[in-house]
């Protein structure tokens, strides 16, 4: 696979503003008909799943569109909705926008339980979903995660937005999450610290308060590809487990040698995997 730059934007209007969504490869040219599939940013970063993206349209099979999440992004862009339901209410509106049908959506981290949301509400519209390293808010770690929530927000009060930033990039990806940023996405941690209010005033209390339990996972009917780090940590280890006790239908794989941030230190790896389980798919196009 190679990667693919040329790219084209869609803006959909939502409640409180526009979203940006990049077109990627084929649906950047014409429109095509091959798989579609929706790439939903993450928290914290708004380029973090593009390498992944792109190595997706790359590949010939899919076309991609990639969703720049409310706080985020171009000017216009609503302020950070502060709740996982409100994030997948903009998925369906993207969707609707789109027109391109049931889409295969990527979500990593924060953005998985977004994913999983959306396609617990709007069943129809999602045909799969690949999720890379979900959040721990309904596992073991759970508390551990309210817990660091409180110490991040004491960082965040008392020595601003930058520190409590470097607190959780250090225990995400260790001490030089910087130079591993910028090699990977270059003026990555300048865009982390202008876009850290973001996640610190909307996505972490988001994720606290995301609900998914044996109701919500009932409604998902469609297939579930689980990726998670062969060396992601305790804080994240026990999430694949507990999606499949959930969602039967969910297949786990895992990425040796990777931690939290796969998809942007293995996205190579990560795409040949949701490439492997979307070629195991019939292709529905809109």
């Amino acid at each position: 696979m190679q990667e693919t730059r040329g790219a084209a934007r869609v803006r959909v209007t939502v409640d409180g503003g526009v979203l940006d969504v990049e077109l990627l490869g084929e649906a950047a040219r014409t429109g095509g008909s091959r798989r579609p599939v929706l790439v939903v940013q993450t928290a914290l970063e708004a380029e973090e799943l593009l390498p992944l993206a792109r190595l997706l349209a790359a590949s010939g099979s899919c076309r991609v569109a990639y969703l720049r999440r409310a706080g985020y992004g171009a000017p216009g862009s609503p302020a950070a909705r502060g709740s996982v339901a409100g994030d997948a209410a903009d998925c369906e509106a993207v969707a609707a926008a789109l027109g391109w049908g049931p889409l295969h959506v990527i979500g990593a981290s924060y953005s998985s339980a977004v994913a999983l949301s959306w396609a617990s509400e709007h069943p129809g519209a999602v045909a799969s979903l690949s999720l890379l390293e979900a959040p721990p808010t309904h596992t073991g770690a759970g508390e551990r995660l309210r817990e660091l929530s409180v110490e991040l927000a004491a960082v965040h009060a008392e020595s601003g937005p930058a520190a409590a930033l470097d607190s959780f990039m250090r225990l995400l990806a260790g001490p030089d999450w910087r130079a591993a940023r910028e090699a990977a996405i270059p003026g990555s941690v300048e865009a982390l610290e202008r876009d850290a209010p973001a996640f610190f005033g909307g996505d972490m209390p988001a994720v606290l308060g995301w609900r998914f339990g044996p109701d919500e996972a009932a409604r998902v009917r469609c297939p579930v590809l689980y990726v998670g780090g062969g060396d992601t940590g305790p804080l994240f280890a026990e999430v694949g487990p507990w999606l499949a006790s959930l969602v039967p239908q969910t297949q786990r794989q895992t990425i040796p040698g990777a931690g939290h941030d796969l998809d942007l230190t293995h996205a190579r790896e990560a795409a040949e995997l949701v490439l492997g389980f979307l070629d195991s798919r019939p292709t529905r196009t809109g």
